[in-house]
């Protein structure tokens, strides 16, 4: 996290690893967890989340900025 802290406070979401690549992953481990018989309820949460980002389009973003999204009031 401490390396995106700047990012953070500078607002720059410009894309290390997109949002919609980490929805994807948050994807596979909820097939996973399925699979398994497992209940992970807070990725569950955490993947309607980034859905919900990336439908506003800022899937091409940086993953972080589900902080701007969260920041928007529109979650």
């Amino acid at each position: 996290m401490k390396s995106k802290q700047s990012k953070l406070l500078n607002r720059d979401f410009a894309p290390e690893f997109p949002l919609e690549w980490l929805h994807k992953d948050l994807h596979l481990a909820s097939i996973t967890a399925y699979e398994q018989n497992v209940a992970l309820p807070a990725l569950q949460t955490t993947k309607e989340l980034y859905a919900q980002a990336k439908e506003k389009g800022l899937g091409p973003e940086d993953m972080s900025a589900i902080y701007q999204f969260l920041q928007s009031g529109k979650a």
